[in-house]
């Protein structure tokens, strides 16, 4: 089974990024140790050994230039930890040297005890595991094996190094020194700086990513207040130079819109305004006329006209109307909105459900609610009313028990003037305005409203975003 990379990754930009830069700190970590790790185990080889160099060439010095009689103690004092030594009358190192390592220690000790020394000189490097269980826990040690001490060493690796050197007596200086090989990068000081430099990191990094990411949240508040319908003021331009920029556009695209949306409204609702001069005109001099079946007709078409006019002009306040956002029930509107309807008579009924609450235009939306539920009414005999709540939005579903709505003419019927029956009579058909001033209502609130038949009649979903 394949698992997504993207299940584990952090929602947020600033996560993502802080999970980002803390992987790449990580991984070039791991690849420092790996590239610079086998050089710093050398130089630190190194460093013992010569050490250990130095000190063979004195002890040789310091045993040539003493009796017999004080070598024993001597040696005893020079013993250490890490290291013993000896004088016998022949060489405990048996094997020859062999690999590159200890060809060139043996040629540094020759060197640096003289050219007398030449071929007088041991060497033996060995490699040792102290993970590897001893063969015979009752057996005696060998030379070989490191001091007690060493058993129980938490590091695996340990050097051991035997030098053999023929004094000018003819004795043998033996030694064996036994040391930890240098501790990997990882642990210890590098795990600390790993630390410390992750903290650092995630610091400036969240530092820094909050200081564009704060704009830009308060842009997207601004544009989901828009989409609202809510009158945004100018935002403040900060943060970085390209975030400046996309401020300034939304700036400026949003004063443009709000001049857009008040020009229209203003030159619709002035033209509509307008009209009622010459229709008023028109109905005098009809007025004036014998009676007659065309004097009426025309007196009908005028009514109807005066009608859509004040209709036109009631629609364009609705959608200019700038009511402020307030925070509503939506369980408690819905139920109050319900119960009234029903006690004017109307076959309508709600389901509780538990409290919510909304940011809203209280009046616009009931404006909305109330034309839906009275069109279901009124072609639909019955209308039952619910509330689903979701993960973002809240949905509100008004169902019907009439014939339903062709769904060729679903979307037509949101359009302004549309009505289902052909004929002009306001009382039986209305104005055509009701649904599209609910579902314009509804939209200006950042949601939308939807229609679908079903086996009970007609659907009417509304959704509506909850922040």
């Amino acid at each position: 089974m394949t698992i997504s990379i993207r299940r584990f990754m952090p929602v947020s930009t600033t996560g993502q990024m802080v999970a980002v830069v803390v992987t790449a700190l990580i991984c070039s970590v791991l690849a420092s140790i790996l590239v610079l790790g086998g050089a710093y185990d050398r130089m630190v080889s190194g460093i013992k050994q010569g050490a250990i160099v130095q000190r063979t060439v004195t002890l040789v010095d310091l045993l040539n230039s003493s009796p017999p009689e004080l070598h024993s103690s001597i040696v005893k004092a020079a013993n250490s930890r890490n290291e013993r030594i000896r004088v016998d009358r022949s060489s405990l190192v048996k094997k020859h040297t062999t690999s590159a390592a200890e060809k060139r220690l043996k040629e540094t000790l020759e060197s640096k005890l003289g050219e007398a020394y030449q071929g007088r000189v041991q060497v033996v490097l060995k490699r040792r595991d102290n993970k590897k269980p001893h063969p015979n826990k009752h057996e005696s040690r060998d030379r070989d094996q490191p001091p007690r001490h060493f058993k129980n060493w938490r590091k695996p690796s340990l050097d051991i190094l035997k030098i053999a050197v023929q004094l000018d007596s003819g004795l043998w200086l033996n030694m064996m020194s036994e040391a930890l090989k240098p501790a990997r990068l990882l642990v210890g000081q590098t795990l600390l700086f790993l630390a410390v430099s992750l903290v650092f990191v995630i610091l400036a990094v969240v530092l820094m990513l909050r200081r564009i990411t704060r704009p830009l949240k308060q842009l997207a508040v601004a544009a989901n207040d828009i989409g609202r319908g809510e009158q945004v003021s100018q935002l403040k331009v900060t943060g970085a130079e390209d975030v400046q920029d996309t401020i300034r556009a939304f700036n400026v695209m949003n004063e443009r819109m709000q001049k857009f949306i008040a020009d229209r409204t203003r030159t619709l609702a002035a033209l509509s305004h307008d009209l009622r001069t010459p229709l008023t005109s028109m109905r005098l001099r009809i007025e004036l006329l014998p009676d007659s079946p065309d004097k009426d007709q025309l007196l009908s078409t005028l009514e109807e006209m005066q009608q859509m006019s004040e209709a036109t002009l009631s629609f364009l306040r609705e959608a200019s109307d700038k009511e402020e956002s307030r925070r509503v029930d939506l369980n408690a509107l819905l139920s109050s909105l319900c119960d009234d309807m029903t006690d004017l008579g109307l076959a309508v009924s709600y389901e509780e459900t538990s409290d919510l609450v909304v940011q809203c235009r209280l009046i616009s939306l009931k404006r909305a609610l109330r034309n839906l539920i009275e069109n279901g009414v009124k072609y639909g005999d019955q209308v039952n009313v619910s509330m689903d709540k979701k993960q973002s939005s809240v949905s509100i579903q008004i169902q019907d028990h009439g014939p339903g709505i062709p769904e060729s003419r679903m979307e037509q019927m949101f359009e302004p003037f549309t009505r289902m029956e052909a004929s002009r009579n306001r009382d039986s058909g209305g104005i055509g305005l009701g649904l599209a001033i609910a579902r314009n209502n509804v939209r200006s609130h950042g949601g939308d409203v939807y229609m679908k038949n079903n086996d009970t009649g007609l659907l009417i979903t509304i959704e509506l975003p909850l922040e």
